[in-house]
């Protein structure tokens, strides 16, 4: 039995999103060097795009918070779509970066907004974790605590590409009429897994900065700084997307 596009997001919402959280290192004439204060500054221009275009979804979408999840599940597609041609082609990530940055902010400010309308304030709380956690991970990496050993990659590999199955999984299941029911908003293991998911997007922020750790030693291409941007991004937008359903869970 198909199922109607409605289910089709619930089932997008219990399986949670990686994306494209590690794009390969672009190829290409190498002509210049990682610069961290271009990138910082590169990194925060996408941000700012990104709260920018959210906080527009708020303004557009004020009075009907159902209209704005669907257009930010919309958004996300574009969004998911900008990263992954941006895998291929990175040459052109000067231009897919700040792309990806407006459509992630307003897939991750459409659904804001509906969880805000349910649950008053979680927008802010959600920030809030987001930049902590970002900072404790910047803090452990910078600290030599937490390191990108293969182990530890290959944990965090099998543990994003396990979710990227289940995201599949879930969507096939789904339109055969048979979601998963322990993943049903409100129940423990729906906690449990947007926990797992959300725990798995912060370690991929290791290997985030282990990658601008080992470009900053060779020459690249011009684009680079605008490529690893857009994958900073790409795991930060995941992060906040995780922790936003996590904590709405921990609510019902």
């Amino acid at each position: 039995m198909l199922m109607a596009p409605r289910a089709v997001s619930h089932s997008l919402n219990a399986a949670g999103s990686p994306m494209l959280t590690h794009m390969p290192v672009p190829s290409g004439a190498p002509s210049t060097t990682v610069l961290v204060p271009k990138l910082v500054g590169l990194a925060l221009l996408l941000l700012a795009l990104s709260a920018a275009s959210g906080f527009a979804v708020w303004l557009m979408f004020a009075n009907d918070a159902g209209l704005a999840r669907n257009f930010g599940f919309g958004a996300g597609v574009v969004a998911f779509s900008l990263a992954f041609i941006a895998s291929f082609k990175p040459q052109l990530s000067g231009w897919l970066a700040p792309l990806y940055a407006i459509a992630g902010g307003l897939f991750a400010g459409g659904l804001s907004l509906a969880f805000e309308a349910r649950f008053p304030g979680i927008a802010l709380q959600t920030v809030l974790v987001c930049a902590c956690v970002f900072a404790t991970m910047l803090m452990l990496y910078s600290g030599g605590w937490l390191r990108a050993t293969p182990r530890f990659r290959l944990v965090v590999y099998v543990a994003t590409a396990g979710i990227a199955l289940a995201y599949l999984v879930a969507i096939v299941l789904s339109l055969l009429g048979m979601p998963i029911e322990w993943l049903q908003e409100g129940s423990w293991g729906a906690v449990l897994w947007f926990g797992f998911i959300s725990l798995t997007a912060a370690l991929n922020l290791v290997l985030d900065f282990e990658r601008i750790d080992n470009l900053r030693r060779k020459r690249q291409p011009d684009y680079i700084h605008w490529y690893v941007a857009l994958g900073l991004m790409v795991t930060l937008v995941w992060l906040y997307i995780s922790i936003l359903r996590l904590i709405a869970n921990l609510q019902r």
